[in-house]
C-alpha cells in the first residue's frame, strides 16, 4: 500500500557562512554546471516515485524568485507550496509541516543544499521510515573523531558507535509532528529532525548515504561539488 508522502526542502538560510558580502547569492540559488544547487535538489525529489509533494521553504522575499527562476524555469513538478522560512532552519521546518496536508502518513526532510541526493537514497529512506516510524541517511566515518575541548583533544571515539547524519531523513507524520510540539514546547533546539524525534524515545533507522551526498555551506564545499560534478557526467 503507497503512503502519501510529503517533501519539506528548507532552503531558507541567509548564506552567512558562506557569503562574505550579504549581496551575494545566496547559496542554494547558486550554480552548479548552469543549474542551481536548490533546483538539483528539487528535481531529484520530483523524480522519486515514493513523493507526492514537494513544500519549499525560501528566505523571506524569495517566494517569486524561487517559483519563476528554479520551479518553472526548470520544469520541476510535484512543488505544491514556496514559503518562506524563519530565523533558524528548525524554525523554517516547522513553518513548512505547517503546509502538509493533513493525509499524508510519511514526511521526508531533506537539504536544499545537498543537490547529489539519489534516487535509492529516497527510495530506501522511505521504505524505511514506513516500516519503523523514522529512518535517516548516513555514513560511517572513515577518519578518527575526537571529542574536544576548545583547542585540546579530550578523548577519541569508538567509530563503530559514530554515523555522520545526512538528508533526507523521514518519518511519520504523526511522529514529527508530535516531536517539533514538544521541541516548541520546551525551548529546544536540535541540529536536525531526527535529534527532535530521538527526545520521543523514537529510535530512527539507518540507512546508507553518500559522501557524495554533501551540504553545500561553505566556498570548501561548493570547490568539491564542482569536482563531483567533473567526474560524473550523468550530474
Amino acid at each position: 500500500m503507497t503512503m502519501k508522502t510529503v517533501a519539506i526542502v528548507p532552503a531558507g538560510g541567509a548564506g552567512k557562512r558562506f557569503n562574505k558580502n550579504k549581496a551575494d547569492t545566496k547559496k542554494q540559488f547558486l550554480e552548479l554546471k548552469g543549474i542551481p544547487i536548490l533546483a538539483r535538489a528539487l528535481t531529484s525529489l520530483s523524480k522519486a516515485p515514493q513523493i507526492d509533494e514537494i513544500i519549499v521553504v525560501v528566505p523571506p522575499g524569495e517566494i517569486d524568485y524561487t517559483k519563476i527562476e528554479i520551479v518553472e524555469k526548470y520544469k520541476i513538478p510535484k512543488v505544491s507550496a514556496i514559503v518562506e522560512g524563519g530565523d533558524t532552519r528548525q524554525e523554517s521546518m516547522i513553518i513548512g509541516l505547517g503546509y502538509v496536508p493533513g493525509d499524508a502518513e510519511l514526511v521526508v526532510v531533506h537539504d536544499g543544499v545537498r543537490p547529489f541526493v539519489t534516487q535509492k537514497m529516497i527510495g530506501d529512506v522511505t521504505k524505511a521510515a514506513g516500516e519503523s516510524g523514522a529512518a535517516i541517511t548516513a555514513i560511517r566515518p572513515f577518519d578518527t573523531v575526537k571529542t574536544v575541548n576548545g583547542e585540546y583533544v579530550q578523548s577519541t571515539l569508538k567509530r563503530a558507535g559514530i554515523a555522520l547524519a545526512q538528508t533526507p531523513q523521514c518519518f511519520r507524520y504523526a511522529i514529527l509532528k508530535n516531536a517539533v510540539n514538544k521541541a516548541r514546547a520546551e525551548k529546544f533546539t536540535g541540529t536536525d529532525e531526527a535529534g527532535l524525534v530521538e527526545r520521543l524515545g523514537v529510535k530512527a533507522l539507518l540507512v546508507d548515504g553518500s559522501s557524495a551526498n554533501i551540504k553545500i555551506t561553505s566556498q570548501e564545499d561548493l570547490k568539491l561539488a564542482e569536482a563531483i560534478l567533473a567526474l560524473d557526467t550523468s550530474k
